[in-house]
């Protein structure tokens, strides 16, 4: 149900124009982070996977921004593409919890 949930709100956001492709994708790998690292806490015996999911879809997404920081000539930083990461990663803690 979780994944089914995930995959339609991914849909419902592809299919939106007003938010731009490249904040779509954010929310995306945001999410996709989240749930992996979540699978990975959970496999490993971890207290709270979710959380653990959580916080490591919201650090992939301040440490790409940092990167991008760092990188001005091959990448553009946008704070806007760390937040949408982050609630790509709130969505997927939001399902799972």
């Amino acid at each position: 149900m979780r994944t089914f949930s995930l995959c339609i709100l991914s849909c419902a956001l592809m299919a939106e124009p007003a938010i731009p492709k490249d904040k779509q994708m954010h929310l995306v790998a945001g999410a996709a982070i989240s749930l992996t690292s979540s699978f990975v806490a959970k496999k490993m015996h971890l207290k709270n996977p979710e959380v653990v999911g959580f916080a490591m879809g919201v650090l992939a997404g301040v440490v790409k921004e940092k990167y991008d920081r760092r990188h001005p000539k091959n990448h553009t930083y946008d704070v806007h593409d760390a937040y949408c990461t982050a609630i790509g990663a709130t969505v997927s803690f939001t399902v799972r919890w």
